[in-house]
């Protein structure tokens, strides 16, 4: 069973849509000066708009389940990864290389490294 809307509640939005409307104000001014928030301001016009023309607003458990949209959960990382290994270089550089990591490209920068001076010989 839907939940009816409080008479008193729908009366307050009415009035409040109403003075925005005639009293040229900004929806975030009559917002704030009512103590309301502007999503709810546009939320209740909508619905007052669609009760006017005849079409009640669907609550969300009302809405057709082909509205509902599919989503997959993505982990922030890889479940194998195990964290950063740090390796510290003369100069005070210092190479961090998130693991695990491909072998054949840390051999490829350590020997960048090794060759331009970067690295211990």
């Amino acid at each position: 069973m839907a939940r009816q809307s409080d008479p008193e509640r729908t009366k307050f939005w009415r009035k409040l849509i109403e003075r925005r409307q005639h009293g040229n104000l900004s929806v975030e001014c009559v917002c704030d000066q009512a103590g309301v928030s502007t999503a709810s301001f546009y939320q209740w016009q909508r619905k007052l708009r669609s009760e006017a023309a005849g079409h009640p607003t669907p609550r969300p458990s009302q809405q057709a389940e082909t509205e509902l949209v599919p989503v997959r959960i993505v982990p922030d990382r890889p479940a194998d990864s195990v964290g950063v290994i740090e390796i510290d270089l003369p100069g005070g550089i210092c190479l961090r290389v998130p693991s695990p990591c491909d072998p054949q490209t840390l051999r490829l920068v350590w020997g960048v490294l090794r060759d331009t001076g970067g690295g211990p010989r």
